[in-house]
């Protein structure tokens, strides 16, 4: 394991509040973290639907969210991929339906926090970085 303990996303919320979301994860923590929880051996994120994938859309289910008016907003997987160096997982997101730009919205995200008390996420959305973490997990959401 290497000591850096950080995620990075990239996240673009359209006017018309359709979500973009790439996220890069270091492979050998979120593998860690796929046998840890789930007994997986080996984690396989070849496609979007082999079991490690599946698996993962599981975990980003409790990890990584928005919410609005109360109401918690999950993000589903599009695409799973590779890093060029294979250091990193890239997931590509969204959200089932559009945000709603008249309502606060809240980004939460605790990804591999429960692994290691260093873990930091780093987002970037219109020119600017969040860090959260166990300590920090969400963040209000500019949508205009």
């Amino acid at each position: 394991m290497h000591p850096l303990k950080m995620s990075f996303s990239k996240l673009v919320i359209n006017s018309e509040g359709v979500v973009d979301l790439q996220a890069r994860i270091f492979l050998d923590d979120i593998t860690a973290q796929m046998q840890v929880l789930y007994d997986l051996q080996p984690v396989d994120f070849s496609n979007i639907e082999s079991n490690s994938t599946k698996a993962l859309q599981q975990y980003l289910t409790s990890h990584y969210y928005f919410e609005q008016a109360s109401k918690k907003i999950e993000l589903r997987i599009d695409t799973v991929s590779f890093s060029r160096n294979r250091l990193a997982l890239v997931l590509q997101m969204s959200t089932d339906a559009p945000l709603d730009a008249t309502k606060e919205v809240f980004l939460t995200n605790t990804l591999l926090c429960d692994a290691s008390e260093k873990q930091k996420n780093d987002i970037l959305h219109i020119d600017k970085h969040h860090l959260l973490s166990m300590d920090n997990p969400r963040v209000k959401i500019e949508l205009n």
